[in-house]
């Protein structure tokens, strides 16, 4: 099911320098129970940032955050250069690699009482604009600090398989480009690795099923739109990430887990209790 609104309490106020990788370390944040927490993916050493909140995202290089105020209303990404907001009504916000501009959705209902699901990008220095809408359950991600993308379920009516794409930038934008397609089932969270070559997403186990957001983790070639393998094969991960290094991912399943992913040997360690995790800083 598509996931609930992130929601950040003022615990987070600290957190940008929490997350400040040394030399050969990365972190991953991630949701764990009411609160935000931090874990270091090699030491698993473990930190509570807040009680209570919830977290939008790290940059890649580790030195920022996004995040949501208290009350709802505010994307705040914190980074190295200073704080940025913008007003905010939506549901999983996504923070772009470089932490300059988020993503996150609305539904509203249009003229004719169907739902309609509104994509939003905001960037630092501008405003919030629409970047795609549909009458059905989509879910997006960045391919890279520029590249917007939207996973759209499968059609019915036209037969057409689930499809990752590009979308235009601009106000109005649509989907330019398709970057994958699978009719196994319904792609959701897609992520671009950090040479922008590949891309992982989440495929749910029924194309029947237009809004179920958990599957299996698939990886992508963004040059040939094929699949190039399935990560796991189960039927309750989602929201994947890419390790800064490209040699790991992690993931959620079953929204109680935070599992890393060692690509080279397909190793799985479960790392923390939790959800939504996003991964950022350096590793040698």
């Amino acid at each position: 099911m598509p996931r609930p609104p992130l929601l950040l309490a003022a615990g987070l106020l600290g957190l940008l320098g929490l997350l400040t990788p040394g030399a050969g370390a990365s972190t991953i944040v991630y949701q764990g129970g009411p609160g935000v927490c931090t874990i270091d993916p090699d030491t698993a050493a473990r930190r509570t940032v807040a009680a209570e909140g919830r977290v939008a995202g790290i940059t890649r290089d580790g030195t920022g955050v996004g995040d949501v105020d208290a009350a709802g209303d505010l994307v705040q990404l914190r980074l190295a250069t200073g704080t940025h907001t913008v007003v905010y009504v939506g549901n999983q916000p996504t923070m772009a690699p470089d932490g300059r501009s988020i993503l996150w959705w609305v539904s509203i209902p249009d003229l004719y009482g169907n739902l309609l699901v509104d994509v939003y990008r905001f960037e630092v220095g501008g405003e919030a604009t629409g970047i795609s809408s549909c009458c059905c359950a989509t879910s997006h991600g960045f391919l890279d600090a520029a590249t917007a993308l939207v996973a759209f379920p499968p059609d019915s009516n036209t037969k057409a398989s689930s499809k990752i794409c590009r979308i235009a930038s601009g106000p109005g934008g649509s989907c330019v480009e398709s970057y994958a397609a699978d009719p196994r089932g319904t792609h959701a969270w897609p992520t671009g690795s950090p040479d922008g070559r590949q891309i992982l997403a989440s495929v749910s186990a029924d194309p029947a099923d237009t809004t179920v957001f958990d599957g299996r983790i698939a990886l992508y070639s963004r040059a040939t739109g094929t699949l190039v393998g399935d990560i796991t094969t189960g039927t309750d991960d989602s929201l994947p990430a890419w390790s800064p290094d490209a040699k790991r991912i992690v993931f959620d399943r079953g929204e109680d887990a935070i599992v890393v992913h060692t690509l080279a040997t397909g190793e799985e360690r479960i790392l923390a209790r939790g959800f939504s995790p996003s991964w950022g800083g350096l590793h040698c």
